[in-house]
């Protein structure tokens, strides 16, 4: 594919999430620090999920 605005070639790629932030330094400082953040919040989101999940169990198992 070809840019319409500078005629240089397109190279697009998806990025997985699990991709090393390092190899990321090529397209500046935020993309580095954006999959950080989104690992983080996927983790922390799976932590929460977990919790609750736990504490609803064990509350609904002593009420019975």
């Amino acid at each position: 594919m070809i840019c319409p605005c500078c005629f240089k070639y397109i190279e697009k790629e998806p990025i997985p999430y699990c991709e090393d932030t390092k190899d990321l330094a090529f397209l500046g400082v935020g993309f580095p620090l954006f999959y950080n953040f989104m690992r983080l919040c996927l983790l922390l989101l799976a932590a929460l999920i977990i919790d609750s999940c736990v504490i609803s169990i064990t509350m609904n198992l002593q009420d019975n």
